[in-house]
Order: C-alpha cells, then sequence, then structure tokens
C-alpha cells in the first residue's frame, strides 16, 4: 500500500477505523472495486496491517494507491500512511450525496458515535449534531441491549418497528437508560416497546 501519488491511473483506498470496526474499500479503476470489514477489537493498527498485507495487497497487485482515512484512528495512523486525513461527517456526507443524491438527513450510528447531519444540495453540510461523550443511541450501546432482549443487531430495528408505541428510555444517558430498560423487562414489557424505545 503506497501512500499518496498524483497519477490519475493509481488506484484509490479509503480506510474507516471505528471504535468496532475497521472497513476498507479499494476502487482499483474500470469497475474493479472491493470492500473489507474486520472487528477491531481494541486493535485497529494490527487488523488494518494484516488486511493491507493479505487481501487488499492480492487485490491492488502492486499497484500504488491514493489513501484516504477516516474515523477514530485517523489522526494517529493517518500520518503514518501518507494518507488524507477525512473528518467523519465530510466522509459520510459525501457518501450520502454520491449514493442518494436526494437525501437531505443523514443518521450515522457509530459504534462510539452517532452523527445527525443535515444536508444541502449544492453545499453538502448544512449542519450536524453528535451525541458528545455519553454512549446512548451510539451502535455499540445498542447493540449490547439488543442481546440483553435476545435479539441480535440485525433485527432489533424490525422488532422496534412492530410496536405501536415506544416505552419510555432515558435518552441522553447510557447508564439510565440501560437501568430503565432492565426496569422495564422486570414489569413484563414487551420486547418491541423496550427495542423501540431504545
Amino acid at each position: 500500500m503506497a501512500g499518496k501519488t498524483q497519477d490519475k491511473r493509481t488506484a484509490r483506498l479509503g480506510i474507516d477505523i471505528g471504535s468496532v470496526n475497521l472497513h476498507v474499500f479499494a476502487d482499483g479503476g474500470v469497475g474493479k472495486r472491493r470492500g473489507w470489514t474486520r472487528p477491531i477489537r481494541g486493535r485497529g493498527l494490527d487488523a488494518l496491517v494484516e488486511l493491507a498485507n493479505g487481501e487488499v495487497r492480492e487485490f491492488l497487485r502492486g499497484e500504488s494507491a491514493l489513501v484516504a482515512i477516516t474515523g477514530q484512528g485517523q489522526d494517529l495512523l493517518g500520518a503514518e500512511l501518507g494518507a488524507t486525513a477525512v473528518s467523519e461527517v465530510v466522509a459520510v456526507t459525501a457518501a450520502a450525496q454520491a449514493l442518494f443524491p436526494e437525501a437531505r438527513t443523514v443518521i450515522d450510528l457509530g459504534g462510539q458515535f452517532s452523527k445527525w447531519i443535515l444536508v444541502h444540495k449544492e453545499r453538502g453540510i448544512a449542519d450536524f449534531a453528535t451525541n458528545g461523550l455519553c454512549a446512548a443511541g451510539c451502535g455499540a450501546f445498542l447493540e449490547q441491549q439488543a442481546g440483553r432482549l435476545g435479539l441480535c443487531v440485525e433485527e432489533f430495528g424490525s422488532v422496534a418497528g412492530t410496536a405501536d408505541r415506544g416505552a419510555t428510555v432515558a435518552g441522553r444517558c447510557a447508564v439510565f437508560a440501560k437501568s430503565d430498560m432492565i426496569h422495564l423487562q422486570q414489569k413484563g414489557t414487551p420486547v418491541p416497546a423496550i427495542a423501540y424505545g431504545l
């Protein structure tokens, strides 16, 4: 994986190092594209090195790549890789505009941070907010609570969608939300209502 170059024929490599998963997307040009996702388990650099020296290297076949990086590890690894660091909000907005040009609102539930982005058709980011330092509403929190409800995170949304209304759950603090959820379970509140509330 070579660093930045101005050669227009080079491949492009996008890296997102989140708090839970590593995502890598390679565009080798001429319709040659591939993506990989790996759990980090607290070892983002190791996961990236293993993937880069294996499947990514094989996919690129020695071709140099323009590299951009976003996510939790962008500051740590950006300089090491000779990569362009890109804000997560900017990266998510660019992806949304490319894939869904008519979208005006983006909700990104990451493992540690959630982002709400208002998109302007011409200017890109109109406004945004994050969940700050509390884990309430982020992906890792929802995954843990789905497990507590006996659900896998993939079915969490569809189960919540079957409820007529959501149970009241504290929304500003993960600790209070978890306490509310346990109390709701003890009262026999239906799982779909709890999932909807969460």
